[in-house]
């Protein structure tokens, strides 16, 4: 009998080892959910969650424009559904776009799960949507390019976009 009652012993013994193993797995596993739930916390309680793809492309992309042609800008938007936003280049801040010519490029952001890119009006229109339809109040009768990866093809399109005072 005593063979029967050392083999439950040592058989009670393993299981019980085994338990506390995963007890102690399972306190390990919730340590780290605390800690990801707080960093989480941390990451909501801020007023901004994502980058900003007008701080991080579109300004240095315009400061960089701004190198080249010598003329100062200011950015216009994001506005409605496409988020477009226009970035225009002048001489005189303390002047209105209006009051003075300009050089602009209007772009619209793109984002996928894996893929974010900058699209820009070419300056042609289609008749896609209605007059007075959300779509044409949104700008989307106006055709769209990808903006190229080559510096001075962008620089050209802003140069493109020149308005004169009359």
């Amino acid at each position: 009998m005593k063979e029967l009652y050392e083999r439950y012993q040592t058989l009670l013994k393993e299981e019980q080892a085994r338990t506390d193993e995963i007890n102690a797995t399972i306190a390990k596993k919730k340590k780290s959910i605390k800690r990801l739930e707080k960093q989480i916390e941390k990451l909501e309680s801020r007023t901004y969650h994502y980058p900003s793809w007008v701080q991080t492309v579109l300004i240095p992309l315009a400061n960089k424009i701004t190198e080249r042609i010598r003329l100062s800008y200011e950015i216009y938007g994001p506005f409605g559904l496409s988020c477009e936003t226009s970035v225009y280049f002048r001489e005189d801040m303390s002047k209105s776009i209006c009051d003075q010519p300009t050089k602009h490029i209007t772009v619209i952001p793109k984002f996928s799960e894996d893929n974010f890119y900058l699209e820009y009006y070419t300056g042609e229109m289609i008749n896609e949507y209605e007059q007075g339809s959300i779509g044409e109040l949104n700008g989307w009768n106006n055709c769209r390019a990808t903006l190229p990866d080559d510096f001075e093809k962008i620089v050209a399109i802003v140069n493109k976009n020149s308005k004169e005072i009359k």
